[in-house]
């Protein structure tokens, strides 16, 4: 059964609102991505570092049938830091284990974990855990909780699950896997026997976009809204139902006539606007007044324009027309659209693999398809890996870096039409990226991780997806630069398979590579019968020194006024960490490997070059 969660916040600054709650706002994050429909937050609330206003808020929760409550900060040495002495006054049993493991956990990761007080408990039927005030720090805290967190919430509120999963523990051997966790196997304590050179072969980008090809599989087909079908392949041909337009239509304003009158003075015996449903009659020697898309009058043959009209007479209000004379004699046809015009019945409109354009869409619309037939898009994850990796809203922290991978992907896919679940940060421990993952493959069919893949002595995803979830790698190294550890592997879910992108963690690498490899697979998932980019040549505008690697360079194209062939500059310093390059850049630029004869090419020289974004 689902469970409630109440997150407190002890802070003086942030109940004084001098600072956002971004601790409670990281636990609610890790909730949404961690226990998806298990867990549903529904009370946030901050307190001051005082510990009558803990008490009075923890005894409140606990009465109201909160499942879980996690309280942030007043954890440490400072002299207001009383937040386990509030804890320990309420509640009714402790829950040492819990926080042993907290502690344990976190000095894995920092040896400032000493310097946190944890208490978890039990008041009535909630459990109380302290977690610290870092949004990191309770992010990683909630994932040392995790294995034990659903259990624990149901033997506390007495669920018949939790017997269930009592009987099956002692009725079959522990394989160090359950419904909650799976213990990586991956064994990094040896660094002096980690591998000094990649085993993996290096293959050609085209050749491993071509292995991603190969390997994707689209996705089943599906209904959406007219509204929402932007970007979206159809999955079917559609034919058109009715003719259009459904009746003979004026073309411009005017007057509908009777060709055969010719020239001359006409009678104005009514109008006819656009919309209505009226059938009117022309007599010889008579007109109706036409607006642009209004039917045609029964009779008439021609509609004259009103600028081919003279004004002859009209009421004494000015309101209505009774005379005109028609300048320019009209010829049998002239501005009307006959029926079917435009599309006639049955006509094949749109294929089965067309791209749903605002101009597809608006055909459908005129032909009154609402509920399109399409395939699925495929649900995209990402995960940024790495110690030394911490949210770019926290205080940076010394030998840390904030992570600018995970926003820039997940925006670049957005870009592209595609949605990416946020799965936030991982440290290179060998089980805290096994669960994230697998948390992330049940809930996406492609996830794109960044980092962990290169030779260093914690880069374990490969070992990780290959040892523990029994992926097939595809390919492990590619020669290319920026992103030559770039990896692919599918991993075996069910009765089909879900599939990860091993992204570098350099900025460069990964937006490089995810635009050569994640982007064509998504569009192959998504149905695109041709998911290759949009390649141009392009002339160098100054001389490029050549790698020992196939390099695709961050470009900027511009066009000169009279010359055929566009121009082609380096966006900026190359190196793969530096961000600034793919700023301005609008291309990739192709260049091909130093030989012993050439390496550079001149001024003019043309190559291809990809166009990338779409601002």
């Amino acid at each position: 059964m689902p469970f409630t969660v109440g997150i407190l916040t002890v802070s003086d600054r942030c109940y004084l609102g001098q600072t956002e709650d971004k601790s409670g706002e990281a636990i609610e994050n890790e909730f949404k991505v961690e226990y998806l429909g298990k867990a549903e937050v529904v009370i946030k609330a901050c307190v001051p570092d005082e510990t009558l206003s803990i008490q009075e808020k923890l005894i409140e929760w606990s009465k109201d049938n909160v499942n879980l409550i996690i309280t942030t900060g007043g954890t440490g040495f400072a002299p207001r830091d009383v937040t386990p002495e509030a804890t320990k006054a309420v509640i009714e049993k402790e829950a040492n284990g819990m926080s042993m493991a907290l502690i344990s956990g976190s000095l894995k990761i920092t040896p400032f974990a000493m310097l946190s007080r944890l208490v978890c408990g039990i008041r009535n039927r909630t459990l109380i855990v302290n977690f610290p005030g870092s949004p990191k720090a309770c992010t990683e805290c909630l994932l040392i909780l995790r294995p034990i967190l659903c259990h624990a919430i149901d033997v506390i509120r007495s669920e018949p699950t939790a017997n269930e999963l009592h009987e099956k523990m002692i009725s079959k051997p522990n394989t160090g896997c359950d419904r909650h966790q799976c213990h990586s196997k991956v064994d990094i304590s040896k660094v002096a026997n980690r591998k000094r050179h990649s085993p993996y072969p290096m293959i050609l980008v085209k050749d491993a976009q071509t292995i991603i090809l190969n390997a994707i599989t689209i996705q089943p087909p599906t209904t959406v809204d007219i509204k929402d079908a932007l970007g979206y392949i159809l999955q079917s041909d559609i034919y058109a139902k009715e003719p259009f337009p459904p009746f003979r239509a004026s073309v411009k304003d005017g007057y509908a006539v009777i060709a055969s009158d010719g020239a001359g003075k006409r009678k104005v015996v009514s109008g006819s606007i656009a919309g209505e449903s009226s059938q009117k009659l022309v007599q010889p020697g008579e007109c109706i007044r036409v607006t642009t898309g209004a039917p045609i009058p029964q009779g008439a043959d021609a509609v004259i324009q009103v600028e081919d009209t003279k004004l002859i007479s009209a009421d004494s209000t000015g309101t209505s027309e009774i005379e005109i004379e028609i300048l320019k004699a009209p010829r049998v046809g002239l501005d009307i659209r006959e029926i079917g015009s435009d599309i006639e019945q049955n006509t094949l409109l749109l294929n089965a693999g067309n791209i749903l354009t605002p101009s597809a869409l608006g055909i459908l619309a005129t032909v009154g398809v609402c509920q399109v037939p399409v395939v699925s898009r495929p649900k995209i994850g990402i995960l940024s890996t790495g110690n030394e990796i911490q949210e770019p809203q926290e205080e940076l922290s010394f030998g840390k870096i904030r992570d600018s991978n995970k926003i820039t992907l997940i925006t670049l896919l957005k870009e592209y039409g595609y949605d990416a679940v946020d799965f936030g940060i991982v440290i290179d421990e060998p089980t805290v990226v096994l669960n994230k993952i697998q948390t992330a493959i049940k809930e996406v069919d492609i996830l794109v991780t960044s980092g962990g893949v290169s030779m260093g002595e914690r880069d374990i995803l490969t070992d990780v997806m290959i040892t523990d979830l029994k992926a097939t790698l595809h390919f492990g190294r590619i020669n290319m630069k920026p992103g030559k550890p770039t990896k692919f592997f599918s991993i075996p879910f069910e009765n089909g398979k879900k599939f990860l992108f091993g992204l570098p963690g350099n900025p460069v690498s990964a937006t490089v590579t995810c635009h050569l490899f994640v982007l064509p697979a998504l569009k192959r998932m998504s149905g695109v019968l041709n998911p290759s980019p949009t390649i141009i040549k392009a002339q160098l505008c100054h001389e490029v020194t050549l790698d020992d690697r196939y390099e695709y360079a961050r470009g900027i194209c511009y066009w000169v006024e009279n010359d055929p062939v566009p121009w082609v500059t380096l966006a900026g310093n190359q190196i793969s960490s530096r961000m600034l390059s793919m700023v301005h850049a609008n291309c990739l630029i192709y260049l091909p490997v130093a030989t012993e004869t050439i390496n550079s090419l001149p001024i003019g020289h043309i190559l291809d070059a990809e166009i990338i974004g779409k601002w």
